[in-house]
């Protein structure tokens, strides 16, 4: 799971200053609901708004990705990406998604989570990094090895992802497979080689910005161009496409590669539409991970 996935997981669960829920739907408070977030990612902060906001790594308002927390005098809030946070809201005494409503009255924002290099938020690019593209229930579910080692441990799988995955070419993404990436551009092969790490540094630092294609399913080009909507709302800026299409696009069975198209692909096999029904995402996996090597068509 995304940063985002896991603290969606506790949209309205109740509010209650001082309560210390760890679970989606128990009592928690804005301190805590960050907490438990970070503590599902593998990483450990307090408890309380006062000392949260002293640990982590300091990160200006223009450079926030995903998972940074936004400390205000005596409340925190979680960025999503776009202009969204998530918080335990006292006014609405529930956990909630909303727009960002106070950028006046910022103490200090706070990045807990690593980034490519395993610091605060190495591989940063306004905005994107390894982190903020990373789907760690996809990094589990295309390596068995992991599965048997892990069992699903978020925190265990970020680490292997950061110490070995990298390097090893592992893929941790759906906008981005560093093998596919290495072979479909002579000029990253004979840079890089076989220095994944390197090879995904180049797509997060460069290749996005340049408009190449990182994955099978993900052409950032093709589907900046494709959507007349999005064109609109978010211009040249083509990390914004990226994260879009990991918030939304994915869910909705948006089309964003020549090679792999969704709505194709669940409605030309009737087996995967009794397996997964609507669940758009389910459709981009099963392709990486069976479809592909099966031969399935994916495109008219």
């Amino acid at each position: 799971m995304s940063v985002i996935d896991i603290a969606r997981k506790y949209k309205d669960s109740p509010y209650l200053f001082g309560a210390n829920g760890s679970n989606p739907g128990e009592k928690m408070d804005c301190s805590r609901f960050v907490q438990n977030v970070m503590r599902e990612m593998g990483v450990s902060i307090s408890r309380s708004t006062h000392t949260q906001k002293n640990e982590g790594q300091s990160i200006s308002y223009n450079a926030m990705q995903p998972g940074d927390c936004i400390y205000y005098n005596g409340h925190v809030v979680m960025f999503i990406g776009n202009g969204s946070i998530i918080h335990a809201s006292s006014t609405a005494g529930k956990v909630v998604e909303q727009g960002i409503y106070d950028t006046t009255n910022i103490i200090t924002i706070r990045r807990f989570l690593q980034g490519i290099n395993g610091g605060g938020g190495g591989g940063s690019i306004g905005g994107i990094n390894v982190s903020s593209i990373t789907d760690l229930d996809l990094y589990n579910s295309l390596h068995e090895d992991l599965q048997r080692v892990f069992n699903g441990n978020i925190g265990a799988l970020r680490k292997h992802l950061y110490n070995y995955g990298l390097k090893e070419g592992r893929i941790y993404s759906y906008v981005f497979d560093p093998r596919f990436y290495s072979n479909k551009y002579t000029d990253i092969k004979n840079a890089f080689g076989d220095d994944f790490r390197a090879v995904s540094n180049h797509y997060i630092e460069y290749g996005i910005n340049e408009g190449r294609q990182g994955s099978i399913i993900f052409d950032v080009s093709f589907y900046k161009n494709t959507f007349p909507d999005l064109q609109r709302a978010f211009g040249g800026d083509n990390k914004k496409y990226v994260s879009h299409f990991l918030q939304y696009g994915i869910h909705e069975g948006r089309k964003a590669s020549n090679e792999f198209d969704p709505l194709f692909y669940k409605n030309n096999y009737v087996d995967l539409q009794k397996a997964f029904g609507n669940n758009m995402k389910s459709y981009y996996q099963h392709y990486i991970q069976y479809g592909r090597n099966e031969g399935r068509q994916a495109h008219n």
